[in-house]
């Protein structure tokens, strides 16, 4: 199974939403009717009289809660004063809609807003109230850093792109891993404009991410978007589409012509490298893009050897370790074994040697830089006391 593959069996369950949406059942004690009245009325003291007796507060009369209630009548007042309780259930369908879906159809916009930051066992569902949660994030209407988080990933469940743009554009600290699954979702629905924002943006393990994301834009030929992942890798990084192109075609006579010429600029070169690695190509071909002597730099090389692990391109990936060009960190032939193990390389005899001799090279210069540092460490004892021995100390004499 290639990166490919295992990344399209990722796209196929969509998006998981990460926390407990589901509220316990309750106990449907019988909710006396006159506690529906005093919520309309505002009556909160009647109201906490009535939950200090240890009522539960979630109980029903035909269906209806107090939530459900005070969202219906817009009573944030009364809403706030539910929401203190931990036990509090958010997602009680009544009518067939949830106290947010009927805040949101009844126009409560402040309802809406308080039961997002809610923070209660459960969580709410946003599987609707889309328009006034878009509303609340235009008007940048106050929202927790969780609330927004929790509305990403509804968000990118429901296919409601709009307002993952605005979320992604508000310049929030989002965390990679929710960012990631939107964007798996986003190309599983062609929605490309959301991956080329999300790519200008800030977030835990970006480097990792867009690297499996530039794999997708190559396979599915998005060159723009493939452009605006390359500034998110590197600022100066470009595309040459025609030689990309030609690369993954396997058409040596025009590679060849266009480096020959020199028609690309270095730039250019480093993002055509990433593009190629991630697409694969033929023996010969790979030996020519890696043979471009003094222009890759050690970023691209970097990842250009983990997007050749995910696509199992053993031809590309033989070439960028054997380039006399670079000498590959540690943490370099990490991520491409963990790039490797990750898509479950079937043919893994054409990765192991190479990146056995690529290890054996680096081990060769750890043991050279040891044993360097050995010989500077056992000198400068010595030299040290030689020097504080030969120093003459005067005294100081007092006068009586």
């Amino acid at each position: 199974m290639n990166g490919y593959q295992r990344m399209e069996m990722e796209i196929r369950p969509i998006m998981y939403i990460q926390g407990v949406t589901c509220c316990e059942d309750s106990e449907h004690c019988q909710l006396p009717e006159e506690m529906l009245a005093a919520v309309s009325e505002c009556n909160t003291e009647k109201l906490l009289d009535h939950l200090k007796k240890g009522f539960d507060i979630n109980a029903q009369f035909n269906g209806e809660t107090l939530l459900w209630r005070a969202c219906s009548v817009g009573q944030t007042e009364v809403l706030s004063m539910l929401l203190e309780s931990p036990d509090v259930h958010l997602n009680i369908v009544f009518d067939g809609k949830t106290p947010l879906a009927r805040a949101s159809s009844s126009g409560y916009i402040e309802c809406v807003r308080m039961i997002l930051n809610a923070q209660l066992k459960c969580r709410v569902r946003l599987d609707s109230g889309w328009k006034a949660i878009t509303k609340i994030i235009k008007e940048d209407l106050p929202l927790n850093q969780d609330s927004l988080v929790w509305i990403l990933q509804w968000a990118g469940y429901c296919g409601q792109w709009e307002v993952v743009l605005l979320i992604i554009q508000a310049k929030t600290y989002l965390p990679g891993e929710i960012l990631y699954r939107v964007l798996l979702k986003a190309v599983s629905e062609d929605r490309w404009d959301v991956v080329s924002e999300t790519a200008k943006r800030k977030f835990s393990n970006k480097v990792d991410i867009m690297d499996e994301i530039l794999f997708l834009c190559v396979k599915y030929r998005k060159w723009d978007t493939a452009e605006d992942i390359l500034q998110a890798i590197d600022g100066s990084l470009k595309l040459h589409v025609t030689l990309v192109e030609a690369a993954l075609n396997c058409l040596e006579d025009q590679v060849r012509l266009l480096l020959t010429e020199r028609r690309c600029e270095e730039s250019t070169l480093n993002g055509c490298l990433l593009a190629v690695a991630a697409g694969g190509t033929n023996e010969e071909i790979a030996r020519l893009i890696t043979g471009v002597r003094g222009v890759y730099t050690s970023t691209s090389y970097s990842n250009a050897l983990v997007l050749a692990s995910m696509g199992q391109n053993s031809e590309m990936f033989s070439a960028l370790l054997s380039s006399p060009e670079t000498d590959y960190s540690f943490h370099d032939l990490c991520r491409a074994h963990k790039a490797l193990e990750k898509c479950s390389c079937c043919d893994f005899k054409n990765f192991i040697d190479p990146f056995v001799e690529s290890i054996d090279r680096l081990k060769e210069k750890i043991i050279k830089a040891k044993n360097l540092l050995s010989r500077t460490i056992s000198r400068t004892p010595q030299s040290y006391y030689k020097e504080k021995s030969s120093r003459r100390i005067t005294p100081f004499y007092f006068k009586t």
